[in-house]
């Protein structure tokens, strides 16, 4: 099919909404010391899946190699067969419009901002029922790094979660709309954003790179190769380089490298360098940051405003097994509250402020103790390895292999 030039699709989408804006109109008428790099930190081998390395090592710039080596407290260091990057990707996500079944603004409901799209489970276009997403596609524009949805609770994402059409699928939990099928090539950073500035899948053309945040949302830590719903999002296991997904945050440390997510392999955030290659899943959001994203008024807790977590503000500066850890957070009773648990690698992963580091823990905790961090999380297949998260560079990985850790950190949420 003829491809229309980028400015021509963008008035035929405008010209959409405001027929769509018409009709809704016409309707109406008739919502405590910082600790250095662990000597632990794994080298991600996306050949096969971002097994665990064994040399890393700390440094001040990591470096991609075959060794694994780290560097910025705890970087990853990267087969450089399996590498490629990301780059900030500062363009606007989504689409103003109303959704004229609720009124609500900022973004065009799924009803009509699909309503091109043939429908996966029963028809060939019309309307998209928006799920929880009831003004359509929203989850943030793409500017910051952190989330800015309530984080899914559950370490698996169920197809459930999602509304798909052919080409899309939009995400309940976070509002974000997702492309579903993707091509075989793979992509040097620049190229990757490139192809997302210009994609016009679904009939929509304001599709860009994902952040890290957004990546590590679709993760389904209950399964591997691929490490996502393979339902939702076939074709993401491609081997090799084909495993890595690009996302659109720098490191801090370097800005050369950028965040990855090995979603076809055991589902790791990660870094490459610029230059390398990998795959790409763009990603349509809509929604401008607005206010502080944490409040410290409750003694004792950090508050995050766009997730709704409690998060405990000075963790005990001890080191834990995983039976210290639960014991730790189901005895804690700070800021009134009695319902502190381990955090699941999600929450942690998210916690991570990627745009700093050593430790990359956001500037209201005033108690910065980087170091590991020990998930509730179990490794696929086991009932006693875990996940831990890296908090120095904001690097994580399985107990796996010659991976154990035997004595991370704590910091209880709620």
């Amino acid at each position: 099919m003829l491809k229309m030039p980028k400015p021509v699709r963008r008035l035929w989408r405008d010209l959409r909404v405001v027929a769509v804006l018409s009709s809704a109109i016409a309707a109406a008428c008739s919502s405590s010391s910082q600790r250095s790099v662990d000597s632990k930190d794994a080298g991600a081998d996306a050949s096969t899946g971002g097994n665990a390395g064994t040399g890393g090592s700390g440094g001040a710039s990591g470096g991609a190699g075959a060794g694994g080596v780290g560097g910025s407290g705890g970087t990853s260091g990267a087969d450089a067969s399996t590498g490629g990057t990301s780059g900030a990707d500062a363009a606007t996500g989504g689409v103003a419009g109303t959704d004229a079944a609720t009124g609500g603004t900022g973004g065009l409901d799924a009803s009509t901002d699909a309503a091109s799209d043939a429908v996966a489970t029963g028809g060939t276009g019309g309307s998209v029922d928006a799920g929880a997403c009831p003004n359509g596609v929203q989850g943030g524009d793409g500017t910051v790094s952190h989330p800015r949805w309530p984080i899914p609770q559950s370490n698996a994402r169920a197809t459930s979660e999602f509304t798909l059409t052919t080409d899309t699928a939009l995400d309940h939990a976070t509002c974000l709309m997702w492309q579903r099928n993707l091509d075989a090539t793979l992509r040097d950073w620049d190229a990757a954003k490139k192809y997302c500035d210009d994609l016009g899948v679904g009939s929509h053309t304001d599709w860009r790179l994902t952040t890290r945040a957004e990546l590590i949302s679709l993760t389904d830590f209950t399964t591997q190769t691929p490490a996502i719903n393979g339902v939702v999002f076939p074709g993401t296991n491609a081997g090799g380089n084909g495993t890595i997904f690009w996302a659109s945050t720098v490191t801090a440390w370097d800005a050369q490298k950028r965040w990855v997510v090995v979603h076809g392999g055991i589902g790791q955030p990660t870094y490459f360098p610029t230059t390398n290659t990998g795959r790409v899943r763009c990603v349509r959001g809509a929604g401008a940051p607005s206010g502080a994203r944490f409040d410290t008024s409750v003694a004792g807790t950090v508050k995050d405003n766009e997730t709704g977590l409690f998060w405990e503000a000075a963790p005990p500066d001890v080191d834990t097994s995983p039976v210290q850890a639960k014991t730790h957070c189901d005895g804690l009773s700070t800021g009134g509250f009695n319902d502190w648990r381990v955090p699941s690698l999600r929450e942690l992963q998210l916690l991570i402020d990627p745009t700093i580091h050593t430790p990359s823990l956001p500037a209201a905790f005033t108690t910065k103790l980087g170091g590991w961090y020990w998930s509730n999380t179990f490794v696929v297949g086991t009932t006693t390895a875990f996940w831990a998260v890296q908090f120095n560079s904001g690097f994580s990985h399985p107990e796996q292999g010659s991976t154990v850790y035997n004595n991370p950190r704590i910091r209880c949420v709620r």
